[in-house]
């Protein structure tokens, strides 16, 4: 991903993607997100109520979507996150 990019990714798992998030971050659901020290082996992630899902390549992109209609998960596994939806290395 380019820096400073928001990419919106579609879930290719079964069932809720909320759910899915919530078993694959390390870490409870926010709402103000912290930046991954690990990057890009962890991912933050967000997910609107509208089902909307995204992820940013830079803190500050990050930074550029936050709201309170935002729920991230800020240490989701970049593997685990490629597997089950159509996000591209």
């Amino acid at each position: 991903m380019p820096e400073g990019e928001i990419t919106v990714v579609n879930y290719k798992g079964g069932g809720d993607a909320a759910v899915w998030l919530d078993k694959a971050c390390e870490g409870e659901p926010v709402i103000f997100p912290l930046w991954p020290n690990d990057y890009p082996e962890f991912l933050c992630v967000y997910l609107k109520p509208s089902g909307e899902l995204g992820v940013p390549s830079s803190r500050t992109a990050m930074m550029s979507v936050v709201g309170p209609d935002h729920l991230w998960f800020c240490r989701v596994p970049r593997a685990e996150f490629v597997a089950l939806t159509d996000l591209e290395e």
